[in-house]
């Protein structure tokens, strides 16, 4: 049976988590695009550079965009009450973290928006009451292969713990732990191969990396790895680390009877600890309600600089209070000492110009611009500087596109000068896009001397 805790820590956990989709809700309401008009979806979905393949597919069903709209404007708004509701508590608070789970797949699935769905997911988790994973853990026991004992040297305190702490992570619940000593046949084999060991239900032993390889044969969910781990090479390098760590044991254990007399980890926090959480909770609450847009508090300077240094700072407004509606893509026009120019952010792809001017033409936009990205950071560095409050980093980036070309490749390959272009898109109503406007951001002379301003 899973263990409930209650403490001001994890009553701290439950309601930052829920606070994020109360203040998500909040900071949509002044948008028309979510309540009235119902296209904040098909706005979302616009933006080149987040949609995937399943985004478009998505946008193409028109129909579906409004439902989706207002599903998840709804569920953001009424999650919280659903997790915290003194009615039908378990029903509603599983039914809610199963459908905040639902909506960070699918938006991480449609959308590249980097760890963020995944870890919001998993923050869910703690939600889920404990008759789900009663229920979760007795589904998996009846597919567990039961009847496996393992047995570890006593005199190891590591060897305890692996011994106890692996089969968990395998989600195995029959398997039986207990020390050699308790079992004189099995003491004498394990001192003569230097190894813990494990014996079926068959009384068939195994040794070393075997061990691992018979957790995971009778994991309930891993056990589609096992293949893997009986390659020949897989399992040899297994065998050898864990004789490596076994010869070692010695220099580094706790005798299993000191190692059993520590007191063992309380998860009650101490005072001061709950002060901490529970001032926590309050501040960023505090500061939640200090980012809406209709109200006049504000904290105090220290106070303010306190949560910056914290990093207690939040603003969850992610498409609030509707979608960005000015998108577009890159061209970073690079030109190479020998005349020819390059796309630097388009897999070096020759640029087309005009004879008279450098990089003057525009290129046709790409099948999917999300995919430009080398990865979350620099999907958000380049539209952060797309913006003109953060002009002022460009020259740095063009700097630093210099160097690292010039300093990989042969002389004759350098780049002599780069142009920062931004082919600016802005999405329309009713599946209407604005003509392409080409917008020069920088021009930087590879060659200069000084440094960016």
């Amino acid at each position: 049976v899973i263990q409930t805790i209650v403490t001001a820590g994890t009553g701290g956990y439950l309601l930052q988590v829920a606070l994020v989709y109360l203040f998500a809700f909040l900071l949509k309401l002044p948008g028309k695009e979510w309540a009235m008009d119902r296209t904040a979806a098909y706005y979302a979905l616009n933006i080149d550079q987040f949609t995937t393949a399943l985004g478009y597919a998505l946008l193409r069903l028109d129909f579906l965009l409004p439902m989706l709209t207002m599903g998840i404007f709804w569920l953001e708004g009424f999650i919280f009450f659903a997790l915290f509701s003194p009615m039908w508590t378990k029903r509603l608070r599983a039914l809610g973290a199963a459908s905040v789970i639902m909506l960070h797949i699918g938006l991480g699935l449609s959308m590249h928006l980097g760890p963020f769905p995944w870890i919001a997911g998993v923050a869910m988790l703690g939600f889920f009451p404990t008759f789900i994973w009663d229920a979760a853990a007795n589904w998996l026991k009846k597919r567990e292969q039961p009847g496996f004992t393992i047995y570890y040297d006593s005199e190891c305190g590591f060897c305890r713990i692996a011994a106890h702490v692996l089969p968990p992570l395998f989600l195995l619940q029959t398997v039986s732990v207990l020390p050699a000593a308790t079992n004189e046949n099995v003491l004498k084999d394990m001192m003569e191969r230097n190894s813990w060991v494990a014996v079926t239900d068959r009384n068939a032993r195994i040794y070393k990396f075997g061990v691992i390889i018979e957790m995971v044969c009778r994991s309930p969910v891993f056990r589609i790895f096992a293949p893997v781990l009986r390659i020949s090479h897989i399992r040899r390098i297994g065998t050898r680390i864990y004789e490596f760590a076994a010869e070692r044991r010695q220099r580094t254990c706790i005798p299993d009877s000191i190692a059993q007399t520590k007191k063992p980890p309380s998860f009650v926090l101490p005072n001061w600890a709950t002060v901490v959480a529970v001032w926590c909770v309050l501040y960023i609450f505090a500061w939640n309600v200090m980012v809406l847009p209709w109200q006049t508090f504000t904290m105090p300077k220290p106070l303010r600089t306190a949560g910056l240094l914290l990093r207690l700072d939040q603003q969850w407004n992610m498409f609030a209070p509707f979608p960005m509606k000015d998108d577009g893509w890159y061209i970073i026009a690079a030109r190479m000492h020998d005349g020819s120019i390059i796309d630097l952010f388009n897999k070096n792809h020759p640029v087309l110009q005009d004879k008279s001017t450098f990089a003057k033409s525009t290129a046709d936009k790409p099948a999917y611009v999300s995919a430009m990205y080398r990865g979350e950071r620099w999907r958000k560095y380049m539209m952060n500087i797309s913006i003109e409050g953060y002009s002022g980093y460009r020259r740095y980036y063009a700097r630093y596109l210099c160097h690292a070309w010039n300093t990989s490749h042969f002389y004759s390959r350098r780049i002599d000068e780069v142009e920062l272009i931004f082919m600016l898109e802005r999405t329309e109503p009713d599946y209407r896009l604005s003509a392409v406007e080409r917008k020069s951001f920088l021009k930087y002379a590879c060659d200069a001397t000084t440094d960016p301003e």
